[in-house]
């Protein structure tokens, strides 16, 4: 939880990578509640801001992250379920 936090207040002062990384973190759901929706919102705002990584998943799935969060959430839920 802590790195979120610091990822946190080191993206809201512009801090593009650190955007990135909370995106990451609210995608699989580290230091934080897993929401799509902040994954791919700041996960927009790395990509707007510079980020390499982040402007090559926006680039690559012009701008189609929510269609790749929810496809991995489609697979990790079936991935439960085949495990069960």
């Amino acid at each position: 939880m802590k790195a979120a936090a610091l990822f946190r207040a080191a993206a809201d002062a512009g801090n593009a990578t650190a955007g990135s990384y909370l995106a990451w973190c609210y995608f699989h759901g580290e230091g934080v509640e897993q929401s799509c929706a902040s994954a791919v919102e700041w996960g927009r705002k790395a990509a707007d801001q510079g980020d390499a990584e982040a402007q090559f998943l926006v680039g690559r799935h012009g701008y189609g992250l929510a269609d790749i969060i929810a496809r991995r959430v489609i697979q990790r839920t079936l991935n439960l379920r085949l495990s069960s």
